[in-house]
């Protein structure tokens, strides 16, 4: 039962990883965005928005004022 659960388990990893890597290039490629240096889907989207099609830049708060925002 164990043996059984962890081949599928290195077969979910193998097939997730293989998945993820084949996204990373896409991104790499058509929007020269890593998607391992965002945390969430909506930071990839604002990130490729920012990069691609924004004319302005958008400044965005260093990080101890992000967090004393987030704290209130």
């Amino acid at each position: 039962e164990l043996d059984m659960f962890i081949r599928y388990a290195e077969q979910d990893s193998t097939a997730l990883l293989k998945c993820m890597l084949k996204a990373r290039n896409l991104y790499l490629q058509e929007y020269n965005t890593d998607i391992t240096q965002t945390v969430s889907t909506s930071s990839l989207s604002f990130r490729i928005y920012r990069s691609q099609f924004l004319d302005k830049d958008i400044p965005i708060l260093p990080k101890y004022l992000d967090k004393i925002l987030l704290s209130k």
